[in-house]
């Protein structure tokens, strides 16, 4: 199943949104009409899909785009919501967690672009940011989990006894040093 995250969670595949409630939340909220006011100032989906017209739009949220915005990121942290135990079987836990949290930051900036306190533009840009480091967030803790049973076979394969003669890591010539059955493991006095 393909599928790629970003802080905005909207997946590629349109046949995926049928599977997965999020992306079809997402989907509805991209089309839904309350939000028409800040639809070219924001990507209501996926941040990737903000426009160079997004990222140099230095104006400020209007008093009709604060309703939008207050009600586009509720609607968002809902869909997260929604597809969260849908999201904790299919990608599994540390995705689901990192879908979240990608919300609430993108919560965290709504809230700034609420109060004028940031432009469209800068909203845009903190966004992408955000975007970015959760993707390589969530892409390490891949890559580590990738390698947890690897470390989990290499610790069996230490602990044979016809791998003691090949060559092992420093720690690996521990473990196999101090193993009871090894003539040459110090003894402890009693």
């Amino acid at each position: 199943m393909r599928w790629t995250i970003s802080l905005l969670v909207v997946f590629s595949c349109a046949g995926y949104a049928q599977e997965d409630p999020i992306a079809a939340c997402l989907e509805r909220i991209v089309g839904d009409k309350r939000f028409a006011s800040i639809r070219g100032k924001v990507a209501l989906g996926d941040a990737a899909d903000t426009t160079f017209a997004m990222y140099s739009n230095e104006s400020f949220a209007s008093k009709a785009d604060r309703a939008a915005i207050a009600g586009w990121s509720e609607a968002r942290v809902g869909c997260a919501k929604a597809g969260d135990s849908h999201g904790q079987k299919e990608r599994g836990p540390l995705t689901a967690a990192f879908i979240l949290e990608g919300e609430h930051a993108l919560v965290a900036l709504a809230v700034e672009l609420y109060h004028r306190r940031i432009s469209y533009a800068e909203f845009n840009k903190r966004r992408q940011a955000a975007a970015d480091n959760i993707r390589r967030q969530l892409a390490m803790a891949q890559r580590a989990k990738a390698r947890e049973p690897a470390w989990e076979l290499n610790t069996r394969t230490l602990r044979a006894p016809d791998e003691a003669a090949a060559p092992q890591p420093a720690f690996g010539n521990l473990l196999i040093q101090m193993r009871p059955d090894n003539p040459a493991a110090p003894r402890q006095s009693r």
